[in-house]
């Protein structure tokens, strides 16, 4: 994670088992925000890249009624987001890699930043399209000669 991540989601071991979870913005109390943000403590984040064992994904839909039991994320919205004083709503809605919790011993596949560029809002496409990254032969956008780092963007 970087920076212009520390928003996102990310990886984090619950205390009460052991296990890999996703912790997503939205499930972070209000008072937790610094630490959940905190880029040196969490320093993995979900890239939506889910590689499952077929055999370990046909138990756990036979336990639970053909779902994966994923838990519920509750968002504090407006109904128009470009207006604070809009309507309060709650968007709920549930994270596919929250499902690495749903598998004991999961794992996670850390992926060096010079291989993955997340574009999660328009900034990060414009950072994408600078002169910051140049891309490959084999279509792969890395950072250019000289570029050590993704420039922040805010």
């Amino acid at each position: 994670r970087t920076a212009n991540d520390k928003k996102g989601g990310h990886l984090a071991v619950r205390v009460a088992d052991s296990q890999l979870i996703l912790r997503e913005a939205a499930q972070c109390p209000d008072d937790d925000e610094a630490a959940f943000q905190d880029i040196s403590k969490h320093r993995y984040f979900n890239t939506n890249n889910l590689w499952i064992d077929l055999e370990a994904l046909r138990a756990l839909l036979d336990a639970n009624g053909g779902v994966v039991p994923l838990p519920m994320i509750k968002n504090k919205k407006t109904v128009d987001p470009k207006d604070d004083a809009s309507t309060k709503v709650f968007q709920l809605e549930t994270a596919m890699g929250a499902a690495i919790e749903c598998f004991k011993g999961a794992a996670a596949v850390v992926v060096p930043r010079t291989r993955f560029a997340p574009v999660k809002k328009c900034n990060d496409l414009l950072l994408l399209r600078s002169d910051a990254y140049v891309v490959t032969a084999d279509a792969i956008p890395v950072l250019a000669s000289g570029v050590s780092a993704a420039p922040q963007v805010s």
